[in-house]
């Protein structure tokens, strides 16, 4: 995987926590969410790219990008090449679905 798209994840994933926390705030006073909210927005978009993903590249995206699991969680199912391999396809998937949310 080429070092772009890991930064390009591992932004989503920090803008992700960020937003998904401001809307939160944002929407806690008024007791509804503000859907127009570009957090919110956000927020949605990073849903909905989940929603998209089989449960293989969920649990890659989930664990390389927006959890700290046990370290080389990895290795009971994949070899380094399959994982790698595995990885990337999801990565590609979710950048692509994460897109065409907006």
């Amino acid at each position: 995987m080429n070092s772009s798209k890991s930064k390009k994840m591992n932004e989503i994933a920090t803008f992700y926590f960020i937003y998904k926390n401001q809307f939160n705030v944002l929407s806690f006073s008024s007791g509804e969410y503000d859907y127009s909210n570009p957090y919110y927005q956000y927020y949605r978009d990073v849903e909905l790219a989940f929603s998209k993903l089989d449960e293989e590249d969920k649990l890659i995206i989930i664990n390389e990008f927006f959890e700290t699991p046990p370290l080389n969680w990895w290795k009971k199912n994949y070899s380094r090449k399959e994982f790698l391999q595995s990885k990337n396809k999801a990565v590609d998937h979710f950048l692509r679905y994460f897109r065409e949310g907006y």
